[in-house]
């Protein structure tokens, strides 16, 4: 892993000074970013290839974290199930409002399609994908 700074301002350049960096354009390496004892900690928020995405039911909501220690060579990974839900309430609220958009669109879907094919005396039931004869 390698990376370097991206310095858009002086203002940056000046912080970048005072935490000791003389050269701004220099390519840092993994031991330059991360060295001595070393404390790693990531949680899914969507679904990937390393972890799963938080998940809400109607009592708790589940996260998935990796935690990780260079100093013992510790590696945890946690599955939590978080029962206070209030701490949660914001997301749970946005949840909740994409799945309502969801279902009126697909109410929406099936209104047009029932409208386009009354005159045929067929109608496709999105959901099912099964034809509704009349």
């Amino acid at each position: 892993m390698q990376g370097r700074l991206v310095i858009d301002s002086d203002r940056q350049r000046e912080r970048a000074a005072g935490m000791g960096i003389e050269d701004i354009d220099r390519k840092f390496d993994v031991l330059d970013l991360a060295s001595g004892e070393v404390l790693f900690a990531a949680t899914g928020v969507t679904d990937g290839n390393l972890l799963s995405g938080v998940r809400f039911s109607q009592r708790a909501v589940t996260t998935h974290t990796l935690v990780m220690r260079s100093s013992s060579g510790t590696v945890r990974w946690i599955k939590a199930e978080h029962q206070d839900l209030e701490k949660f309430a914001d997301a749970i609220g946005a949840k909740r409002q994409l799945l309502r958009a969801k279902e009126q669109s697909l109410r929406g879907a099936d209104d047009r399609s029932w409208a386009t094919t009354r005159g045929t005396g067929c109608h496709q039931s999105h959901g099912a994908g099964l034809a509704k004869w009349q």
